[in-house]
């Protein structure tokens, strides 16, 4: 939500961010949203590099490689792209959604270590399906 204030805040007005917080399914939907500049289609990949920031200021680019560490371990996918209303980026993170305290036991039993994903539910389309196709991560899971 950090990285969409902030991009809306250099944008032009009308600056808004959006934030959707919805059970679907069996998934958990998480969506952030801005008015920004967007991203541009050859940089998604770069969004989850640890350390890969757009700020000149020093202590960024550490948050969207974790929510991806996050979303890999807990079986989920998160895609970017252009966000149609609002013109800026979009990132949406999708969460299977387990009965209660199944989560913490399928954590245990499955394991994974750092950088293992086990989501893999493919590449989006679009931009994404262009950063994918050049090994970024356009959609990551």
């Amino acid at each position: 939500i950090d990285n969409a204030v902030e991009a809306a805040l250099r944008g032009s007005p009308p600056r808004r961010v959006s934030v959707t917080i919805r059970a679907e399914a069996q998934e958990l939907l998480v969506r952030v949203a801005d008015s920004g500049a967007g991203i541009d289609p050859e940089r998604i990949g770069d969004l989850f590099t640890r350390g890969w920031t757009t700020k000149n200021e020093a202590g960024h680019g550490i948050g969207l490689a974790l929510v991806r560490q996050a979303v890999n371990r807990n079986g989920g996918r998160i895609d970017v792209a252009c966000d149609e209303e609002l013109g800026g980026a979009a990132v949406e993170v999708r969460l299977p959604v387990c009965g209660r305290g199944e989560g913490a036991r399928a954590g245990a039993r499955t394991g994974g270590g750092e950088g293992e994903g086990r989501g893999g539910r493919g590449a989006g389309t679009g931009a994404r399906a262009g950063a994918a196709a050049r090994g970024g991560l356009g959609s990551a899971g």
